[in-house]
């Protein structure tokens, strides 16, 4: 099991029930770190234990093609806030996010989820593929080697569960995640329009690079606000 750069508290062997297969005990190694617990299953799925604000449980773990409905409703909540004037993304429904977003991350294995209780209340496509107008950016880190960067892409939480702190402890993932890999320099986007997705990544220490005027997966019109934050 990868280990991120902050040594963790302890890594040892338990026997867990596997949350995917409640019926099933299974071996599992697990790492004690600052936010999350991390295991490794027996067929090598890796997926993370966090709690949110209220000390509920919830699950990171890469998506399943059975997990694509349930994305892809997330993503229809969204666009119905949008359609009503309740929220503020800067997505078009039929456009961008589909669920042949969600789809196109499964296939490249870029997709994650967060399961609480049976149910994908997040995810997000995270790798280190930058968006093309990245090169118009004037990052803070302008010269890093892409294999040190990490991407979080089209991070979505589920309407319903808004202000649980999904989409922290999600952000977080994506932080202990990019360590593991040897990326300590995250990079994202998100429309200048939403504005609580641009507070959520302040709190958090992203630093916004700069604004680019594009087309955004077919949205025309789009000004791309690009983030970075140094781990």
């Amino acid at each position: 099991l990868p280990m991120p750069l902050e040594a963790p508290v302890m890594t040892a062997i338990f026997f867990i029930e596997h949350p995917s297969f409640p019926a099933i005990i299974m071996p599992c190694r697990i790492a004690f770190c600052k936010s999350t617990v991390q295991c490794l299953d027996s067929m090598g799925a890796l997926f993370y234990n966090i709690k949110n604000r209220y000390g509920e449980d919830a699950m990171v773990r890469k998506g399943t093609e059975k997990d694509i409905p349930q994305v892809a409703a997330i993503y229809e909540h969204i666009h119905d806030g949008e359609e009503r004037g309740t929220s503020t993304v800067g997505w078009i429904r039929n456009v961008y996010p589909t669920a042949d977003t969600a789809r196109a991350a499964l296939e490249a294995g870029d997709l994650f989820v967060m399961e609480q209780e049976g149910a994908v209340v997040a995810a997000a496509r995270i790798n280190k593929i930058q968006v093309p107008v990245y090169a118009d950016v004037p990052w803070r880190y302008p010269d890093v080697p892409d294999d040190q960067v990490m991407v979080l892409h089209t991070l979505v939480v589920e309407p319903a569960c808004a202000g649980k702190g999904y989409g922290t402890a999600f952000v977080g993932f994506y932080e202990d995640y990019a360590r593991e890999n040897g990326c300590p320099y995250l990079r994202m986007d998100t429309n200048a329009r939403n504005q609580a997705a641009r507070n959520l990544y302040a709190r958090l220490g992203y630093w916004e690079a700069g604004i680019v005027p594009c087309v955004f997966n077919g949205i025309p019109g789009v000004q791309l606000v690009c983030l970075e934050k140094k781990l």
